[in-house]
């Protein structure tokens, strides 16, 4: 009986993963980069980050996702193509989206408040909030 368990769990997984490469191969971005936030925003939400990309060397779009208590959440996008920054493509990508998570968190009533997001290393590069 565990067995049969296992192999049911395996193969719901398995789909699971299938179905999330599809949809994601569907709206053509890809899941790249993410972490918690290691800094929280005024509200003490905890919050993540990830980095949704194209192929190549293209805009990227930098997501946060936050959790308050009692089951309230927030969200939003912000997007820039970070390529034309040298030490970005030095590879410093990861450094800099915590730098990002870092911005959008320091002394802000919350992770969304800001327009724009720079990252000090790449001083050039504005991620615009789209929502």
């Amino acid at each position: 009986m565990s067995y049969v368990l296992v192999i049911l769990l395996i193969f719901v997984g398995t789909l699971s993963f299938i179905s999330g490469f599809i949809l994601e191969e569907e709206s053509g971005l890809l899941h790249g980069l993410h972490e918690k936030f290691e800094l929280k925003p005024l509200d003490k939400a905890d919050c993540k980050w990830v980095e949704h990309r194209n192929p190549g060397a293209g805009p990227r779009e930098f997501r946060i996702n936050c959790r308050l208590g009692q089951g309230k959440t927030y969200n939003c996008i912000y997007k820039a193509n970070p390529h034309s920054c040298g030490w970005y493509n030095q590879g410093n990508q990861y450094k800099f989206y915590r730098g990002l998570a870092r911005e959008a968190a320091s002394n802000q009533p919350n992770a969304c408040n800001r327009h724009s997001l720079v990252y000090k290393k790449c001083p050039d590069v504005h991620f615009l909030r789209l929502a």
